[in-house]
């Protein structure tokens, strides 16, 4: 079977196979005992503060033994799903914090569209010091970019003290924006330190997917020509005149285009307007494909599935 659960024992005695159990033995254990013995008798013997079940918690994998109870025991259980949305509200939650702190740099705030933030929160990769290990060296890290997210790193000057750089503080931005090597060696001072990177082609991902926002989307609503009402509104508010919607942000980026969260600027009704690139889908002859895509959900009406309203062409 399938683990679904992780276990830590509170008390009592577990092994992981069958075997011989009798009265003597079981008064011979000690409770309290926080360590797994081995032998060739029992695979792993378990007592308090012992713990099985790791795999499961991330892989749908097949137990590899069975633990059996020798003894009235309590254990406390982690199932997999509560494990599986711990870990998705932490994920979101550390995305907060990056897209936070990315705010407080000038240049992103002046170059990189508000809606796109999230995307460069999730792109920047997280980095573990320690003690004099070196974040970046003079010369070297080719368009990279750094922001403390915990610790302490320092300059490494010749006379003096260096510039310190702690939670919140940047260095890079020279290089990132011009695609050259580091200005100074810094050097993490405190025990530890946790830095967020960002490299130039990332964010040159994120650069792009702005040029699309901006450009091929956002600049094109207001002259764009509507080629079928696809299905019939029942009530006026659910009309979708591009002209009087406004971008939120962006949903998702996907091969041939993107997703965009607009909305209505007098109901404020807020709908997803997927653009794609008409010569894309001629070079990979997925004509054919959108067109039977827009006739499906033009059938469908289910709260389960995102209804089809209008379609359009630039």
């Amino acid at each position: 079977h399938k683990g679904t659960a992780f276990f830590i024992v509170q008390e009592g005695y577990l092994e992981s196979q069958q075997e011989a159990w009798n009265e003597e033995r079981r008064n011979s254990i000690q409770q309290g005992a926080c360590t797994r013995q081995a032998d060739q008798a029992t695979h792993v013997q378990f007592r308090y503060g012992d713990t099985f079940g790791e795999l499961a918690l991330m892989y749908d994998e097949p137990r590899q033994a069975t633990v059996t109870a020798h003894m009235d025991s309590k254990l406390w259980v982690m199932p997999q799903l509560a494990f599986r949305s711990v870990i998705q509200i932490s994920a979101k939650a550390k995305l907060a914090e990056f897209e936070q702190l990315l705010r407080t740099v000038p240049t992103f705030t002046s170059k990189v569209d508000n809606s796109l933030f999230s995307m460069l929160a999730s792109i920047v990769e997280e980095a573990a010091f320690t003690k004099s290990q070196v974040v970046c060296t003079e010369g070297e890290d080719v368009g990279s970019f750094f922001l403390v997210l915990e610790g302490r790193c320092r300059v490494q000057v010749s006379e003096g003290e260096g510039t310190v750089y702690e939670k919140g503080s940047w260095f890079g931005e020279e290089a990132l924006m011009n695609a050259t090597t580091a200005t100074e060696t810094v050097v993490v001072e405190s025990d530890s330190a946790v830095v967020l990177v960002l490299d130039e082609d990332s964010y040159q991902v994120v650069l792009a997917a702005q040029r699309e926002v901006e450009h091929k989307v956002i600049s094109s609503l207001k002259g764009l020509r509507l080629f079928g009402d696809l299905r019939k509104m029942k009530t006026q508010q659910h009309v979708v005149r591009l002209d009087r919607c406004e971008p939120v942000g962006a949903l998702g980026e996907g091969s041939f285009g993107l997703v965009l969260l607009i909305r209505d600027k007098d109901s404020k009704q807020e709908f997803a307007l997927k653009a794609m690139n008409k010569e894309h889908m001629r070079m990979e002859d997925q004509e054919k494909m959108m067109q039977n895509e827009r006739k499906l959900l033009e059938l469908i009406e289910s709260k389960f599935v995102v209804r089809l309203y209008k379609s359009y062409e630039d």
